[in-house]
This record gives structure tokens, C-alpha cells and sequence, in this order.
């Protein structure tokens, strides 16, 4: 059913005249024609703008007549002109010239941007309405140093074009150093922090790490860790919008990053205390310790190389092929286990509840449910998303808030080749890993001469090397994401 319908022109006054129907989900425009069979030929012909690829629609005025220019901004998926599935922008103009005046002729395109604004906007439709649902305004946060120094391009490049085309407002900060975002999320007073539908980060993860953690700092954290992040692809990990884009099924670039903050919706994504000796933190994505954690870090001496850094970090590093000691401990997912995220049992009182983790300096036995491996391993990884990076699919049973920390462990008898495949495939080979669903897990590093020249790394970021625990918290966090499901992309 057809929540408008009216004729308007294709290019101009001349050219000829076309039937336009806007519906809940697409606008169709068919060549206004008379008679059973020119009706039935112009269905066929008909062409369709679905509402769910539409960002943007703008009302102006004809210069040169008395008519009035609709513009349609959408950006379905195809392939672009290099062959890749993307999100392609593609414009529609509808020139409205049915009434005599200008001011007639803009009242019409009136009713019409309001009305697909509304659908757009995730509004009801009033007939007659010339009320526009309020625009998104976000806080722009751009790191000019993260990954190889390109975020302030991609910014111009991507971002802005396609927030203008959505009329989003916005406060952009540019980062001038390590802590900026977390000591501006800190003490952002609540009301100015209310005010933004989203905290939108232009930079890698580490951004991310600084935003939840300057949010979760705060003594109103349970009020403003309900502020979405957002994250357009700006360093060189981007594990969050990888996942997030791939939970969609729409391929990584960072178009459809745009794309996904603009017509995504509030979703919860989990977090989790992270407890080590001097500090506690927390993390939306993931802790590494051995193979994956020194590559990580070693990275930095190519960061001018963008995403290949990694490569040439672990080729340098599976020289050497270093293994490593340690006592790894993991909680099973387990139905009878409680996933409370309230107000702490123990521990910091103004935290989420860590009530499955004991003491650090507590040992932990089986018979309380916690299962132990030791020896030597490779590599460990914890992680709550689906991917480490772009390249990196580590654990693929992973959702954004599905309460579980994907233990994946590498143990020391596996072969480089098979650690090869394990970074250089986009699927994590189960012959090479053993992964386990953990609702909490502890690391116990051997400390001797391998503390000297190893690291341990949360959400990307180097933290001090030794014991450390975390449980993940249910949905305690907010992100921005499609909700529409497709047919992933090959990867």
C-alpha cells in the first residue's frame, strides 16, 4: 500500500512524466502510462529504491522555473567499478512541477522528504504531516596517529560526504595523545554526554578501548555506559566494525562502515572486568598473551605499512618461533552460572558485579568448576568478537553480546605451518587450535626469563605482563549496528 503517490518529472520539465509511489519499504517509479496494458508494462518496468539502503533526502528549490528538485541519497550493495561488493552511492532526482507556482511545487516535495524522513528515521507516517523526525547528532572522535596516519582522510573522504547527505550533527574533537578520549568521556558532564545519539570513533580499537574505558571511570558509569560507540575503520586492527560489518553481512570497507552508523540501530555488546595485579580495566574485545600479543606489539616498528605491519611483524617473530610457559584456567559456560552485570557483590562497590572472580592471590581449584591447562603454549587468545582484525576471523561462533569469552588456545606442539595458517586464513583452522566458551578465565605467566621479551596486550593495548582475570558482563555495553542479517560475503 502506497503511503504517497503523485507524477513527477525525470530530469527536468521536459522530459516525461513518471508515477512515483513511496511504500514502508522501497519508492518505485513507473512511466505514468493509461490503459491495462501500458499499467502492466510499466510494473514490469518499474524502477525500485529500497528505504533500507536510503541515508539521505534533500528539498530544494528550481533556479531556472517555478518547479522544485527531490533528491534521494541511497547506497545499495553491488559491486563497484574494481569488481568488489560494496555500498555504491546512487542518487535520484524527482523534479515536482505539477502545480503553476514554486511555492505549490515545494509544499508537494515537502510532504514527501517529511514522509521519507519518517520511514527512513524509523517513524510512523502521518498522513498530511510536514514534520520531520529529529536527525542523529554524534560525537566524532578522529585519532590523526592511529594505523598509519590516515583517519583524518578517511574522515573527508568517507564520513563527511555521507553525513551531510544524512543532515547528522556533530561534534568533531581531533585526538592530541595517548588518554585524550579517556579522560574526556571522564569528566563529560552527563547531560552534554546524553545529548549525543553516539560516540563515533574514526581510528583503530585503541579508541575504543579509551571511550569504554572513560565511560565505565565515571562514578554515573551505569548511566553513561549506555551512550553507543560507533567505529569507522581509521587504524589497522578495526576489530570491532569488522565484526559488527560481518555479523550483517555486509563486506568490510569503510563505506559500509559509514553506512551501518548511519541505518544502524542500539544493540548491547559485551564487556569484561579485567583484573591484573596493579589495575582493573575493561575490554570489549579481547586479551592476548604469546605469539599473537608480541607480533602485536612488535607491529609498531612498521605502522607506516597500515594493515601489512602485522604480516611483517609475525614473519619476523616465527623466526625465532618462541614458546611460553604458563597456567591457564577457564570457567565453562555453564546455564547454572549466573551472567549478573548489577552492582558489585565484592570488590569495587560502584563496579559491575566480577562475583566469579576470586583474589588474584586466591588459588583456584576444579572442584569449584574452573578447569586448568598447563604447560606450553604458542599463543592465547580470549576473545568476545568474531574477529581479531580484518584478516584475522579467530573466533567464529562469537556475537556481539552473547555473554561468552572464546578461550583459543594454540598449545607448543603445533607446527609453524599450522600457526601460519592460523594468521594467514581468514577461518581459524580447528586442527591447529582448541577453542573454549569460557564465562571467565585467569592467566598465570611463567615470569622468568620469558616476561623479559614477551607481552601481554588487552583490546590492542600493552598492559603489564603477569596474572591477570577477567569475567565478561552480558550486554553491559552499547554499540551501533545493522540489524539486518544477509548473505555473508565471501570472504
Amino acid at each position: 500500500m502506497a503511503l504517497l503517490s503523485d507524477t513527477f518529472c525525470l530530469g527536468g520539465r521536459k522530459h516525461p512524466s513518471h508515477r512515483v509511489d513511496l511504500t514502508e519499504t522501497h519508492i518505485a517509479v513507473q512511466p505514468a502510462s493509461n490503459g491495462a496494458a501500458a499499467n502492466a508494462k510499466r510494473e514490469e518496468s518499474a524502477v525500485v529504491t529500497a528505504l533500507d539502503d536510503v541515508i539521505g533526502v534533500k528539498l530544494l528549490p528550481d533556479n531556472r522555473s517555478s518547479g522544485a528538485w527531490l533528491h534521494i541519497y541511497s547506497y545499495p550493495r553491488r559491486k563497484s567499478r574494481w569488481g568488489k561488493l560494496d555500498r555504491c552511492r546512487t542518487d535520484r532526482s524527482y523534479f515536482v512541477c505539477s502545480e503553476e507556482t514554486q511555492e505549490g511545487n515545494m509544499r508537494i516535495g515537502e510532504r514527501w522528504r517529511c514522509a521519507v524522513w519518517s520511514v527512513v528515521r524509523g517513524r510512523r507516517f502521518v498522513p498530511g504531516s510536514l514534520t520531520v523526525p529529529p536527525s542523529r547528532r554524534f560525537l566524532v572522535l578522529i585519532n590523526p596517529a592511529s594505523g598509519s596516519g590516515n583517519a583524518q582522510k578517511v574522515y573527508e573522504r568517507y564520513v563527511l560526504p555521507m553525513f551531510d547527505m544524512a543532515e547528522v550533527e556533530r561534534d568533531v574533537i581531533t585526538t592530541e595523545r595517548a588518554g585524550h578520549v579517556l579522560e574526556l568521556l571522564k569528566k563529560m558532564d552527563i547531560e552534554q554526554l546524553k545529548s549525543f545519539s553516539a560516540i563515533v570513533i574514526v581510528s583503530g580499537d585503541g579508541l575504543v578501548y579509551e571511550a569504554f574505558n572513560g565511560l565505565m571511570a565515571r562514578k554515573d558509569w551505569e548511566a553513561a555506559i549506555q551512550t553507543p560507540i560507533a567505529a569507522i575503520p581509521g587504524g589497522s586492527g578495526n576489530a570491532l566494525v569488522t565484526s559488527i560489518l560481518y555479523a550483517a553481512g555486509e563486506p568490510f570497507t569503510p563505506t559500509c562502515a559509514v553506512f551501518a552508523v548511519l541505518r544502524g540501530e542500539i544493540a548491547p555488546i559485551d564487556l569484561a572486568t579485567v583484573q591484573s595485579q596493579d589495575k582493573t580495566h575493561y575490554c570489549f574485545l579481547s586479551l592476548t598473551w604469546g605469539l599473537t600479543a608480541d607480533v602485536d606489539i612488535n607491529s609498531e616498528n612498521y605502522r607506516f605499512m597500515g594493515n601489512s605491519r602485522f604480516a611483517v611483524s609475525f614473519l619476523s617473530r616465527l623466526v625465532s618461533y618462541p614458546k611460553y610457559r604458563a597456567r591457564l584456567y577457564y570457567l565453562p559456560v555453564d546455564d547454572s552460572i549466573s551472567e549478573e552485570t548489577g552492582m558489585a557483590g565484592s570488590g569495587d562497590e560502584d563496579k559491575p558485579n566480577a562475583h566469579l572472580l576470586p583474589s588474584l592471590d586466591d588459588s583456584l581449584s576444579e572442584d569449584s568448576g574452573w578447569k586448568c591447562i598447563a604447560g606450553e603454549f604458542i599463543t592465547v587468545v580470549g576473545s568476545m568478537l568474531t574477529h581479531l582484525s580484518p584478516t584475522l576471523h579467530i573466533a567464529p561462533s562469537a556475537t556481539l553480546d552473547g555473554g561468552v569469552m572464546y578461550v583459543v588456545v594454540t598449545g607448543g606442539n603445533v607446527s609453524r605451518m599450522k600457526v601460519m595458517k592460523v594468521f594467514t586464513n581468514k577461518s581459524c583452522p580447528d586442527d591447529s587450535v582448541e577453542i573454549y566458551a569460557a564465562r571467565a578465565f585467569r592467566l598465570e605467566p611463567d615470569l622468568g626469563e620469558q616476561a623479559r621479551q614477551s607481552y601481554m596486550v588487552l583490546d590492542g593495548e600493552r598492559i603489564n605482563y603477569g596474572a591477570v582475570q577477567l569475567q565478561v558482563h552480558k550486554g553491559l555495553g552499547r554499540v551501533l549496528a545493522l540489524t539486518t542479517t544477509k548473505e555473508r560475503p565471501q570472504e
